[in-house]
């Protein structure tokens, strides 16, 4: 079995293998046509996932 280094979240965002590649905002995520494909084979209906995920960080605001 090969391990593979721990690295942070800071190295791990340099490493070579990560140029290029920046983390997708939640809207470019529920919109990628590959995590569509996932959504819709475990069916979930991504307008309620966006609505629920809104809602959650609306209480989350409310909350700080």
């Amino acid at each position: 079995m090969m391990r593979t280094a721990c690295l942070t979240p800071r190295e791990w965002k340099n490493a070579p293998m990560m140029k290029g590649c920046e983390e997708m905002s939640l809207n470019e995520a529920l919109s990628d046509p590959l995590i569509r494909a996932v959504m819709a084979a475990d069916r979930v209906d991504p307008e309620k996932l966006a609505a629920e995920l809104a809602e959650t960080a609306r209480r989350l605001a409310r909350s700080q």
